[in-house]
């Protein structure tokens, strides 16, 4: 029983402690900036959707003004995104200063969809049916006509 809980220790403490090992090969970065329309420089991107692809696709929001600020690794992949935006990669560089400041530029993008048809029948024979059996109203000319 001693010799199984001895194995058993030595098993799951020795990944744990490789795991930790290979995490602090890259040193910590902070990374902070402002998110700008590249249509037009002095508005920014409220509320975009930062994703750390490298770090299990962890994920940050900027703030109203488009500020951001968060740690990294130095040479993790951020991918910046909002609906309207394309999306944009930035890779953090080598040996930084403990800081690093950017600001982002994301260019709208534009999807044209095809047009739809919406139809609260289910055929058009349908349809032609109920509108020719429909009762319109009368107009203004057709209630004088009655009330004379």
């Amino acid at each position: 029983m001693k010799y199984l809980t001895g194995i058993l220790l030595i098993l799951f403490t020795v990944p744990a402690l490789g795991q930790s090992l290979l995490r602090q090969e890259k040193p910590l970065v902070q990374f902070s900036g402002v998110i700008y329309d590249a249509d037009s420089v002095k508005i920014a991107i409220p509320y975009v959707t930062i994703t750390n692809q490298s770090q299990n696709k962890q994920a940050n929001i900027a703030n109203y003004l488009g500020y951001f600020s968060f740690v990294v690794h130095e040479q993790d992949t951020v991918v910046f995104s909002c609906v309207g935006f394309a999306p944009k990669t930035v890779i953090i560089p080598q040996n930084l200063n403990k800081s690093y400041t950017v600001q982002v530029y994301l260019k709208p993008q534009i999807i044209n969809l095809p047009t739809f048809r919406v139809f609260p029948w289910a055929t058009t024979d349908e349809f032609k049916k109920d509108f020719l059996s429909m009762k319109l109203a009368d107009d203004d000319l057709e209630i004088a006509r009655k009330n004379l």
